[in-house]
């Protein structure tokens, strides 16, 4: 992506993906953050297992029981020096190229949403459960669903009444020295009407079977470079070479067209 209606168009789904064409960390800052994420406390994220590897550093909004867990939960202080120099990057880009950027704030406590996460994620190519079926975290990621399922949830400043639209904006931070996996991105983007066809604890996942017959687009990160995609567009992390290490860091971005807004959180 080098201009913004590019980038708007990946941002609604018009374009599968978007990459800039340039680094954005450098290489000492990369080795820096991946040597700084080892002293971290790393979980695996609900619902997966050793054959669909997915494991997660920082707090993400849909894990949260409540709105009020999410707002209340205090942040690694060490997590966050360690990795708000790459929000600023992305916040700066954006702004670049035009976008108002501003934090998510929940609108009766006056609270910022947390905003930070890295994911190491492993469904190398060749993988296959137990049950004999394909691996795969084949899902979407929908502030609105996510809010539903918390009984607590209420629309954040800037959203209400609004069209909006999410992207995830990644940086790559390692793979190992091997080839990663790929980022798939559907064409099926999430609509209400999809919801029964979710399954699994917690009601992430999607079958496999809904998807096939929409085109997709594969994706694969590079070290260093920030790419980014509608998670309204059922998307899938596998493929890559069993002994890859795909971690990155991500945001969520909730575009606003009428306010030019992005909104981050994650």
């Amino acid at each position: 992506a080098t201009n913004r209606e590019l980038i708007i168009k990946v941002i609604t789904g018009c374009l599968p993906i978007g990459e800039f064409p340039f680094e954005v960390i450098t290489e000492k800052e990369r080795k820096k953050i991946v040597a700084g994420l080892l002293h971290f406390k790393i979980r695996q994220y609900e619902n997966t297992d050793e054959t669909e590897k997915v494991l997660v550093y920082g707090k993400p909004f849909v894990d949260a029981p409540t709105l009020m867990d999410f707002l209340a939960a205090t942040p690694d202080e060490e997590f966050e020096v360690l990795t708000q120099p790459l929000l600023d990057r992305l916040i700066k880009i954006f702004e670049v190229f035009g976008f108002v950027v501003r934090p998510l704030i929940d609108p009766i406590t006056m609270l910022p949403y947390s905003s930070k996460v890295c994911r190491n994620i492993s469904v190398p190519k060749g993988c296959y459960k137990p049950t004999g079926n394909e691996c795969t975290v084949l899902h979407c990621d929908d502030i609105m669903r996510d809010g539903s399922k918390k009984a607590d949830f209420r629309l954040p400043l800037g959203l209400e009444g609004m069209e909006y639209h999410q992207i995830s904006a990644c940086i790559q931070l390692e793979d190992g020295g091997y080839r990663p996996d790929d980022l798939i991105i559907h064409e099926l983007r999430y609509s209400s009407e999809l919801e029964n066809n979710f399954y699994g604890e917690g009601g992430w996942r999607y079958p496999g079977e809904r998807v096939k017959a929409y085109r997709n687009h594969l994706h694969t990160p590079v070290l260093r470079l920030c790419y980014f995609f509608s998670t309204l567009n059922f998307h899938d992390v596998k493929g890559g070479h069993p002994l890859a290490q795909r971690l990155n860091f991500s945001v969520f971005f909730i575009y606003v067209p009428a306010s030019n807004t992005l909104y981050y959180y994650n």
